[in-house]
């Protein structure tokens, strides 16, 4: 019985690493862009 249990518990750790990865990754993400240092220039004609 304590195989089964411990399986299972694998099991759900490698279902659930994917979810962990995309969180992971959005939230270096958002810090990426929170530092970026994004400049506007509105002497820019607007595109045709």
């Amino acid at each position: 019985m304590g195989f089964t249990e411990s399986r299972r518990g694998n099991v759900d750790f490698l279902t659930g690493l994917p979810y962990w990865g995309i969180i992971v990754i959005v939230v270096i993400n958002a810090i990426i862009v929170a530092r970026m240092d994004i400049q506007v220039d509105e002497t820019d004609p607007p595109p045709q």
